[in-house]
């Protein structure tokens, strides 16, 4: 039997459109504007009508359409100085999804000063326990357009809100005493409870935990001494609360601050489940995309090939592409490229081509990462051998590496502090300017950055004990010798966690360890194991320096022709890994006396 309604009871509003017809019929309604609905029920059922298309736009990656329907919903509900946020029929929640669609469809397509003022709208009038996800857009966007203080800050006063305990400054001692309680805590957890993320956590556990994740993203980049603290308190409210895959970005922390204290097993561990979390996240997302890169970047560095992790980082670069994550997309490159630039050895002219595209659209989605990019296009410019002009992508405020470092120093930012000094070393390294270089590291070495480890670093190590080792021969002091023993016993260390990455630079100074103390047939013995490891390993840069090395300790005992041989073979190496400029001055300095003028580079 049908029941019947009585006539004065309100019909319901009917449902908007079933996708994709709800795109189409809200365009027509957006096409008359809120001028031309007059009656307040009509509005917000219209205004839900947009708030439905941005999801769905945002769904298939279209943040632009996205902006646009969040922008209509928010016109046909009212705006601020009709007193939007309190008005009383039942609009509250619909508004708040409004502005929070706005801000992340902002956010994602790089308008972060917008994505910013959304986020600050709904922190502004709602409860804080729903104003978690725009804190996270909040943090996200303030590190973004590079006011990096003011996201620590931010960050610091959602802990507290959240109450949290956090010491107002944190000592070392405290940082090692809360390591160890989370350590403790973890503990009682088997690996698979750890890993096991079947279970149902509540949405706003959730939301406090992306917000954690924003702010190590942001204190990573700063270099906060709050970074491990953050990280343990996380993993602490993630074990009461629930763990979740928001929780492995502090998974990562964890595991890299175990390695910053030499406890790399430790450190492999948690690489393990944090990866063993995304392996049964479904579907990928922000949170899985960002973390995967994390891991990579921060921690498997140390215990699989370079070239694995540069594959995998093309593939997570596809992946957030294929989702419309731009800018997660484009750091994935970015962090692909570092590996081959510092570590890889890839063929230099690729490097090159690929990061000039992707500065160009780093510039258009997020100029403080493509700041950091500029310094590895000046390093691999000046290996190649061509000039690098200014950059008018800034607005004439960055035109050359000096006026980046100041507005780095300006700002902060800590990690493009040391990624120019870094480069400066390198480049001083690579040209054999060894009292550059060693300013370069002094510099280095007095940045708080610099106690965080980081694979530049650790390469900037191995090239620094060449140098003392030479510098020790050449009679500049004993302490060379045991700075160049110092950077052995670390390049052991991290060879027993990856022997493809770390075996010849090992090989490399045990040679020049052994022709530091005469031990001539040790030294022959190295300097050749080290070129076939690097060879073997796919390492063409660390094979033309160890051929290079070993001819300059052939030459050094009076082995002219053999020493020629060695030089031949490394500027070999240079060319095929196209660093011309390197090659050119090989042949002016070792070979030039005896085959003549250099030879055309481009054959």
């Amino acid at each position: 039997e049908q029941l019947h309604l009585n006539s004065s009871t309100p019909s319901p509003p009917p449902p908007p459109p079933p996708y994709p017809l709800v795109a189409v019929a809200t365009n027509q309604i957006n096409f008359a504007g809120p001028k031309a609905i007059s009656e307040r029920s009509e509005q917000i059922r219209f205004a839900k009508w947009n708030c439905r298309a941005g999801k769905d736009a945002g769904d298939r990656s279209n943040f632009q359409a996205a902006v646009n329907y969040c922008k209509c919903g928010i016109a046909f509900l009212g705006n601020d100085e009709d007193g939007l946020w309190c008005k009383d029929d039942g609009t509250r929640e619909l508004c708040r999804e409004l502005h929070m669609g706005l801000a992340f469809a902002f956010h994602q397509i790089g308008e972060l000063t917008c994505s910013l003022q959304q986020a600050n709208v709904i922190i502004d009038n709602v409860a804080f326990e729903d104003s978690l996800d725009a804190q996270y857009i909040l943090i996200r966007s303030l590190d973004g357009l590079g006011r990096y203080k003011e996201g620590v800050a931010a960050g610091l006063a959602l802990l507290r809100l959240l109450k949290l305990d956090i010491p107002s400054e944190p000592s070392p001692s405290a940082i090692i005493s809360a390591m160890d309680e989370t350590g403790k805590a973890a503990s009682s957890y088997s690996f698979y409870q750890i890993t096991n993320i079947s279970h149902i956590v509540d949405s706003k556990t959730r939301s406090a935990v992306k917000c954690l994740t924003a702010m190590i993203i942001s204190f990573f980049r700063s270099a906060s001494p709050y970074l491990p603290i953050i990280a343990c308190s996380i993993i602490n409210y993630s074990l009461h609360n629930g763990i979740c895959v928001e929780t492995t970005s502090a998974f990562v922390a964890y595991g890299y601050f175990k390695i910053a204290y030499g406890k790399y097993e430790e450190g492999c561990y948690w690489g393990n489940v944090v990866y063993q979390i995304l392996k049964g996240a479904s579907p990928q997302t922000v949170a899985t995309l960002q973390t995967d890169i994390m891991c990579t970047w921060y921690i498997s560095i140390y215990y699989h090939p370079f070239r694995e992790l540069a594959f995998r980082l093309s593939k997570v670069y596809e992946q957030s592409m294929s989702l419309g994550y731009v800018e997660m997309a484009l750091n994935s490159l970015r962090f692909s490229l570092q590996l081959s630039i510092y570590a890889g050895g890839e063929k230099l002219s690729l490097v090159s081509s690929t990061l000039d595209e992707l500065f160009t659209s780093m510039v258009k989605h997020s100029k403080e990462g493509a700041k950091l990019m500029m310094a590895d296009k000046i390093l691999v410019a000046g290996l190649v051998g061509q000039p690098i002009g200014p950059f008018p992508e800034f607005g004439g405020a960055i035109h050359d590496e000096q006026s980046l470092l100041f507005d780095a120093q300006s700002k902060g930012n800590c990690l493009l502090i040391e990624a120019i000094h870094i480069r400066r070393f390198f480049h001083a390294f690579w040209m054999g300017d060894y009292t550059k270089a060693i300013k370069c590291s002094r510099a280095i070495s007095k940045l708080a950055s610099s106690k965080m480890p980081k694979l530049t670093l650790d390469i900037q190590k191995f090239f620094m004990g060449l140098i003392a080792f030479q510098l020790y021969r050449d009679g500049e002091g004993e302490e060379y010798l045991e700075e160049g023993k110092k950077a052995l016993e670390k390049m052991e260390i991290l060879s027993k966690c990856s022997t493809a990455n770390f075996q010849n630079k090992v090989l490399l100074i045990e040679a020049e360890y052994h022709a530091s103390i005469f031990n001539m047939n040790a030294a022959r013995s190295a300097y050749e194991a080290s070129v076939r490891s690097a060879r073997d390993h796919g390492l063409m840069h660390e094979q033309g320096l160890a051929c290079e090395l070993y001819g300059k300790f052939l030459s050094s005992i009076i082995e002219a022709g053999e020493a020629l041989g060695w030089f031949k073979c490394a500027h070999t190496c240079y060319l095929q890994w196209g660093a011309v400029a390197l090659a050119e001055k090989l042949w002016k300095d070792r070979l030039s006396p005896f085959l003549g003028e250099t030879p055309e580079m481009s054959k």
